[in-house]
Order: structure tokens, then C-alpha cells, then sequence
């Protein structure tokens, strides 16, 4: 799920209005868009999101930078980012490969 992504998206942009999470019923997504397409706000969160080192490592294992890279680019600890890997896959549900294998 990118729930968290989503999540953390809604509380940097001013530019996003409001989310329709993938498990949203008919009538919530209809009540959503509604609020949208009235120019009002759809933008209740709920479930996890993401911190700001969390959407840094996603971006930099999207962008195909290996580990090692990102150890030397962000001067980090490789067992602190291994920690963090770990945090994010848990709050996305699954593992980095399997994201990033499932976009490409």
C-alpha cells in the first residue's frame, strides 16, 4: 500500500486537496470527489506516513542508487540505513524490490 506515501504527500503539498485511499467504498469516493470538484478540502489523512528520511530512501532506491551509494552520498551509517529500509518497507507493506519491480 502507498498509503504512507500519500500520506506524507498531503502534509508537505498545499497543492493536493485530498486523498481516495484504495479501499475507500463507492460512497466515500463519491463524498471525496464531491468536496474536490465543490472546490472544498478532501484532505482527512489516516493511517501511517512516511518521515522525511523515509521518502529520501524511497526516492534514492527509485532512482536505482544501491545502498553502498547511499551510505556515501548522505554520510550515513550502514546499519542506520538498514534500519531505516526497514522502517519504510514496513510502513509500505513490502519489500524495496518488490515496489520497485512492480513500477518498472
Amino acid at each position: 500500500s502507498l498509503t504512507p506515501l500519500a500520506n506524507y504527500w498531503i502534509l508537505k503539498s498545499n497543492k493536493i486537496q485530498g486523498i481516495i485511499y484504495s479501499d475507500d467504498d463507492d460512497i466515500v469516493q463519491q463524498q471525496k470527489m464531491h468536496r474536490l470538484f465543490t472546490g472544498r478540502l478532501a484532505n482527512s489523512k489516516r493511517g501511517r506516513t512516511l518521515n522525511y528520511t523515509e521518502f529520501i530512501l524511497l526516492k534514492r532506491f527509485v532512482s536505482g542508487i544501491s545502498i553502498q551509494q547511499i551510505v556515501n552520498i548522505d554520510n550515513i551509517d550502514i546499519k542506520k540505513l538498514y534500519v531505516h529500509k526497514l522502517r519504510l518497507e514496513n510502513k509500505l507493506g513490502h519489500s524495496i524490490h518488490k515496489i520497485i519491480s512492480n513500477i518498472l
